[in-house]
């Protein structure tokens, strides 16, 4: 993209003009394109992406379950699904922005990779207590549990440790060309690609332009040459014709005198 009009040379001919638009138009579209994409990159950038709250947020929840309160308690919008499998169709389908599930939950529903299309967000801190109720005829059983208390909470960080969710979100590469800008990404290389043509036949152009007119000067300069030349010869016939034109006046002049002489002889 350049300007004219302070001394450059500015085209003349309706093809260079008509090339002169297109070069300027793809330059200035090829230039705002980059530009938004450098401004949407750093804005991006600049953005924290992991959510903090669920304040107005439309999030899948158990029915009964104490993410429900969780929910509510955050200011979002609880969607309530009978099954863990329920919330995660609904959020496939767009039609909730998350799932609020419990990490073990979460983490039996990932080793059986029914969430390979979900990624983790973000993780809330939510304590709760887990109790057992038994009627009066279960005190044995009541008793039992109580006496093996120590060996159960063993058992169960045993079985609790090895659910784990292993996959966090991922890490976002900002680049200024990626997948979500498929057609401006196309568009683009499409203007530069026209460029590259344009710049090339331009190339082209001004290599065959100089070359012919290397010619034509050359032909000048022979054609000068010969004008010269010939400019010469007709200076020296000039001169030899004037004075030949004067020798014949005086052969003239001379003829006249002795015709006179011998007019005058003859009488």
């Amino acid at each position: 993209m350049t300007t004219v009009g302070y001394g450059d040379k500015s085209p003349k001919s309706i093809v260079a003009r008509i090339f002169s638009i297109i070069w300027i138009m793809l330059g200035l579209i090829t230039m705002a394109i980059f530009t938004a994409n450098v401004t949407s990159a750093l804005t991006a950038a600049s953005l924290e992406l992991t959510p903090n709250t669920l304040n107005g947020a439309k999030v899948g929840v158990l029915n009964n379950g104490t993410e429900f309160e969780h929910a509510l308690s955050d200011g979002a919008n609880p969607k309530v699904y009978k099954e863990t499998d329920n919330c995660i169709e609904a959020l496939n389908s767009k039609q909730i922005d998350g799932i609020l599930l419990d990490h073990y939950t979460a983490s039996y529903y990932q080793a059986r990779d029914k969430l390979k299309s979900l990624i983790i967000v973000a993780k809330f801190e939510l304590r709760r207590d887990v109790g057992l109720l038994f009627s009066n005829d279960r005190k044995e059983l009541a008793a039992c549990l109580r006496f093996h208390r120590s060996n159960i909470w063993r058992l169960t960080q045993t079985i609790t440790s090895s659910y784990k969710l292993n996959k966090e979100k991922p890490i976002k590469n900002f680049s200024l060309f990626d997948d979500s800008t498929l057609l401006i990404k196309q568009f683009l290389y499409t203007s530069l690609g026209v460029l590259g043509t344009l710049l090339l036949l331009g190339t082209v152009w001004e290599y065959l332009f100089r070359i012919r007119n290397k010619g034509k000067i050359k032909e000048e300069v022979e054609l000068g040459m010969v004008n010269s030349s010939m400019s010469t010869e007709q200076e020296v016939i000039r001169c030899d014709m004037q004075e030949t034109r004067a020798l014949l006046k005086q052969i003239e002049e001379q003829l006249n005198n002795m015709e006179a002489k011998f007019s005058k002889f003859q009488l």
